[in-house]
């Protein structure tokens, strides 16, 4: 009697899974088909390379540790925040500034 029952939930579980498996497909069909909206133009692309703009290489970056005034440290931070850029910039910034002064 037990086997039976196993059996009859086996056979209805198995098929409420492959109905819902069909309607989750058909939902995905239906997407898919709602994004291509170009038709073939916008599956073709041209044969002409396009040129992308060089990218300017990037220095490399070093990472220092130093010791400042907390004075210092707040008014930098707080002047961060009011540029919305992060501390590093405004620090490299400065010392950018300081070496074209000071530099010959």
């Amino acid at each position: 009697m037990k086997l039976e029952n196993w059996r009859k939930r086996l056979s209805t579980t198995t098929a409420r899974q492959t109905t819902v498996s069909h309607t989750s497909n058909e939902k995905k069909m239906t997407s898919m088909a709602a994004g291509i909206t170009g038709g073939l133009d916008s599956l073709i692309q041209p044969t002409a390379a396009i040129q992308e703009p060089e990218q300017p290489k990037k220095e490399k970056a070093v990472h220092c540790n130093f010791v400042i005034n907390q004075s210092i440290h707040t008014r930098l931070k707080t002047l961060a925040i009011r540029k919305g850029v992060t501390l590093k910039d405004v620090i490299q910034e400065a010392a950018l500034e300081y070496l074209d002064k000071y530099e010959e």
